[in-house]
């Protein structure tokens, strides 16, 4: 029986060839589908706070001018209290952080 080594040789070449293109199209598309998740979940993300600031607008809009006034005020009272809780940027940089365990 005679061994053909031309054809055994032009069987590797072609699997070397032809199969990492072959996986390089799968993964190619799991990345897309994955972009395509992350872009949906963005915009979705996106349009809520666009509509929740709306719904806050409108609220704030139908109250009286006094109860506007006591709103605004009330806000600032939870901003400030919520700023006194948090670290300036340059008291940040210098905290030595905890390792992660």
């Amino acid at each position: 029986m005679h061994f053909n080594y031309k054809r055994v040789c032009w069987f590797i070449i072609m699997t070397c060839w032809f199969f990492p293109h072959l996986l390089s199209g799968q993964v190619r598309t799991v990345k897309k589908t994955e972009r395509k998740k992350e872009l949906i979940k963005k915009l979705e993300k996106k349009y809520y706070l666009k509509a929740h600031k709306k719904i806050i607008k409108h609220r704030k809009n139908m109250q009286t001018d006094d109860t506007k006034k006591r709103m605004n005020e009330a806000d600032k009272r939870a901003r400030n209290f919520n700023r006194g809780n948090h670290l300036s940027w340059i008291e940040r940089q210098f905290i030595r952080k905890k390792p992660k365990r």
